[in-house]
This record gives structure tokens, C-alpha cells and sequence, in this order.
């Protein structure tokens, strides 16, 4: 009788850790947002993994790759208004903060800085200076989302046009 109990007992251990043991580590999800805010105008948007813009603005401030930026004085980059994007991990975990400077000479320089796994402060973590592959594709979304007005732009360059004049590329 003493046998069977504990083999009843046993049997019933192994059939409620099973599932449990067998199922293995969760990983759900990644980046599912971001927070778009331009101070100097007081103003916000949101984008979600969802929103077709979501994509087109990580692939415009290259937010999915890694690199190493470009070198130089960030006082020569970090020119006038700027739009801060913070990039979310279920919408409540900064992964990563981009400090769009739209009117940084040549048109908008890229200021990085990022902890994917959550591992190191961000705030620690270094500045990765870079420029868009798409500035005016870029520039059109954050006009698009109320972030700019087209006042910022540098004359003279390659961006010397007004915000509302660039046509997105979704």
C-alpha cells in the first residue's frame, strides 16, 4: 500500500513539472513601439510595430542595425531642434533613444544610443553618431507626425526644401 502511494505521489510530480519543464524558456515579442517627441514644439506621436510608418522609420534611422557611426565633434551635430525618438520593448522598456538634430547642417544627423538586452543603462551606454540613408524619406515622417516644420532645414544643402514638400517612401 506504502508502494503505491508513493508511486501515485510520484507519477502525479512528474505529470504537473512536466509540462512546465518541457516548455523551456519564454521569449515573446521584441520592439513593439515608438515614442516621437519634438520638445522645442511641444508636440508627440506614437508609431506601432502595426503602423506601416513603424517600419519605414527604423529602416529610415537604421534602428534594427548595428554600426559604427560616424566620428566627429558632436557640437558640429548637434545643431537646432531636435526629435527624440525612444524605441520601446513591450511598449514599457527603452531599448534605444535617437536624437534626430533636423537641422543639422547637410540635413539631419542621428544621435544613438542603445541597450537591446537590457543588460546596461542605457543612459551609460555610448553615443553612435550617424546619418539617415533616406533624410528627406525621414524628415517627411516626422513632418507627417507634426514633429517639424520645415523651418530647420539648412539652406543650401541637399535638404533645401520644405518638409511638406517630401513625399514619404511607404
Amino acid at each position: 500500500m506504502r508502494v503505491r502511494a508513493l508511486l501515485v505521489l510520484l507519477v502525479a510530480t512528474v505529470a504537473a513539472v512536466l509540462p512546465v519543464a518541457a516548455a523551456g524558456p519564454v521569449a515573446a515579442g521584441g520592439p513593439t513601439s515608438v515614442l516621437m517627441s519634438a520638445p522645442a514644439l511641444g508636440r508627440t506621436s506614437s508609431l506601432y510595430t502595426a503602423d506601416a510608418g513603424y517600419q519605414s522609420l527604423a529602416d529610415y534611422v537604421d534602428a534594427f542595425a548595428s554600426g559604427t557611426g560616424s566620428s566627429g565633434d558632436p557640437a558640429e551635430h548637434a545643431v537646432g531642434p531636435e526629435v527624440t525618438l525612444t524605441w520601446l520593448i513591450h511598449d514599457v522598456s527603452v531599448w534605444r533613444v535617437d536624437r534626430v538634430y533636423v537641422g543639422a547642417e547637410g540635413g539631419p544627423w542621428i544621435a544613438t544610443q542603445e541597450s537591446y538586452d537590457g543588460s546596461t543603462d542605457i543612459w551609460s551606454t555610448p553615443v553612435r553618431w550617424h546619418r539617415s540613408d533616406q533624410p528627406k524619406a525621414l524628415l517627411a515622417l516626422l513632418a507627417a507626425h507634426g514633429l517639424t516644420d520645415g523651418s530647420e532645414l539648412p539652406a543650401g544643402s541637399a535638404n533645401d526644401v520644405t518638409a511638406q514638400e517630401y513625399v514619404a517612401e511607404d
